[in-house]
């Protein structure tokens, strides 16, 4: 099941997520339920939180969309960190695109 928005939370704090912003802290491995995906949270500006991943990429996304990183989660996100580390350090490596998609 494909979802575009984020699905609605139970409770002040949801399934495992955050009742205030305050909760959120820089460093810890949080899922983002919009996003699908896991993330380090690198900066809390109010009710927004700035995510990233080992490959650079950043984004942001209020604190309500979040939940707190699971041992698969910080899983995910050394495997990701490995496999850029890996594509880095090849030279010939380059981007294969998408069935349908042209550069």
């Amino acid at each position: 099941m494909h979802r575009t928005r984020a699905q609605p939370v139970a409770g002040p704090a949801g399934a495992h997520g955050f009742a205030t912003p305050r909760e959120v802290r820089t460093g810890a491995v949080v899922y983002d339920r919009e996003f699908d995906g896991p993330g380090v949270v690198r900066a809390v500006h109010g009710a927004h939180v700035e995510l990233g991943r080992p490959t650079g990429y950043t984004w942001s996304t209020h604190y309500r969309r979040l939940r707190k990183g699971s041992a698969w989660d910080r899983q995910q996100l050394r495997a990701l960190a490995r496999l850029h580390r890996q594509r880095q350090a090849d030279p010939t490596w380059t981007p294969t695109p998408s069935p349908g998609k042209t550069p």
